[in-house]
């Protein structure tokens, strides 16, 4: 019970933090697997064509691979935006950090972080 508050809080808290710029990675989060004691959430987002979307507003996917990696939302949590080290960097992990430590303050636990989130 627990796990699944903290997962479906987590979901939502990610969703209401996510950067925006078009609202692609935004619109992929998503929870791919829920059980007792286990919640999988997705943080997905296909690169685009920045350029389109700059004229258009249009996100229009290219296919493209980066070192074999499709999705750009691990970049944007390890070094921000485009790579600028802005407020973007970390959200992820900030996020997931303060769901923890509210979901142990609601329970009287106390949350061991020794990811240095």
């Amino acid at each position: 019970m627990i796990a699944e508050e903290l997962g479906v809080l987590l979901a939502n808290t990610l969703f209401v933090n996510s950067p925006v710029l078009s609202g692609n990675m935004k619109a992929h989060i998503k929870i791919v697997e829920q059980s007792e004691n286990k919640m999988v959430i997705e943080v997905s987002a296909k690169f685009y064509d920045m350029n389109r979307w700059r004229k258009s507003k249009a996100v229009v996917f290219t296919g493209k691979s980066y070192n074999g990696i499709t999705d750009y939302p691990m970049w944007v949590n390890e070094s921000g935006g485009f790579n600028t080290h802005n407020q973007s960097e970390g959200w992820a992990n900030r996020t997931i950090k303060s769901v923890c430590e509210a979901i142990a303050n609601k329970y009287g636990g106390v949350v061991v972080d020794e990811l240095g989130l």
